[in-house]
């Protein structure tokens, strides 16, 4: 006897949101990487991203390079975002600091300089 609803079927199951950005399903690399902001969304080719550097201390920033523009993202936990980029699977890039302690990444706010 199985304990399975429908034996021999796989079970559906929703992938939990990201409260801090989105990833390309895994084998596909980010074409674009947004920045949402208060006010705007910022996106850029993911190829232009050359450089990136992660600040440990308190806060964390994670530092990204596209062009002559300068990204700075400020927060905690900033290494699953790291990690996205390493893996160039980041496209989407989001504050969520507000609201309940939630795992994973906690970004307080983006930056953007030329």
């Amino acid at each position: 006897m199985s304990i399975e609803a429908h034996p021999g079927r796989a079970m559906v199951t929703r992938r939990l949101a990201r409260s801090w950005g989105e990833l390309t399903p895994e084998g596909e690399p980010a074409q674009v990487l947004r920045f949402v902001l208060p006010d705007r969304i910022v996106t850029i080719l993911a190829d232009d991203v050359h450089r990136w550097e992660h600040l440990q201390g308190e806060p964390e920033q994670l530092i990204l390079n596209a062009g002559r523009e300068q990204f700075t993202v400020e927060g905690l936990c900033l290494d699953d975002v790291r990690h996205a980029l390493d893996l160039r699977r980041l496209t989407e890039l989001r504050p969520n600091f507000a609201g309940g302690v939630r795992p994973g990444p906690r970004i307080r706010g983006i930056a953007i300089s030329e």
